[in-house]
């Protein structure tokens, strides 16, 4: 099961977009990778596409990121609509 790290920060974007949390935790097992990305501090993140149960398609912009046990979690930098 994929844990993911939420804060202040990510679910503001969430709010932003009209989206919750456990909208994007739905949408992640079916989601699609799209791309790669490079960012020059924070390293690899990633573009996914996704569907919610309500049907809406989600744009997912996520990076690994390690918690202080050492455990993988996924760190959803923002999420917004998109088509299907």
């Amino acid at each position: 099961m994929t844990e993911f790290k939420w804060n202040d920060e990510n679910r503001a974007k969430l709010i932003q977009h009209s989206l919750a949390e456990w909208e994007v935790e739905a949408a992640w097992p079916g989601r699609t990778n799209v791309s790669q990305h490079r960012h020059g501090i924070n390293g690899p993140y990633f573009k996914s596409f996704g569907v919610c149960p309500s049907g809406r398609g989600i744009w997912m912009l996520w990076r690994y990121n390690t918690d202080e046990f050492g455990d993988e979690l996924v760190y959803i930098i923002n999420a917004y609509g998109g088509g299907n």
